[in-house]
């Protein structure tokens, strides 16, 4: 330690006194400081680097990641597209069959399609029904009848 000492006088007398001196021990105390700082900052360092290192290598597989997720993004896509296109098609169709249900509900007047085709199926049997022999007198009975519904029309 520093000790300081120093004479004082005043109306009782003179005296000495003495304290201690700091100014020393606060230069040793700074550079040990100095020292401890300059040791972390080197530490700091080589874990910085270290850090740097691993960021880098987390950029690359997210990197990679990014580029497969990508990849699935356009085969996603592509297949949407196929999905829509398809779904059109479909939703083409069933109005197609739909205009056809209609205007097959409208020759037969509005009855259900169910029952047109039950009417068909026995419209299909009613020859096997009657013969082979018989068939051709229906048939020339029911020309007059088939002139007469064609001229309504």
């Amino acid at each position: 330690l520093n000790i300081a000492y120093k004479k004082c006088s005043g109306w009782l007398g003179s005296w000495y006194t003495d304290w201690v001196d700091n100014r020393g021990d606060c230069a040793k105390w700074r550079a040990e400081r100095f020292k401890q700082i300059s040791k972390e900052a080197k530490e700091s360092e080589s874990d910085q680097q270290r850090r740097a290192a691993k960021a880098a290598e987390d950029a690359a597989a997210i990197k990679g990641q990014l580029t497969t997720v990508g990849k699935d993004l356009e085969e996603a896509h592509k297949s949407f597209a196929i999905a829509a296109e398809a779904s059109q098609a479909a939703s083409r169709e069933l109005m197609e069959t739909k205009e056809k249900c209609k205007a097959l509900r409208a020759e037969y007047g509005g009855i259900d399609l169910h029952q047109i085709a039950i009417l068909r199926d026995h419209m299909q049997a009613f020859p096997q029904l009657l013969g082979s022999k018989t068939w051709p007198r229906f048939l020339a009975a029911s020309k007059p009848w088939l002139k007469w519904k064609k001229r309504l029309r």
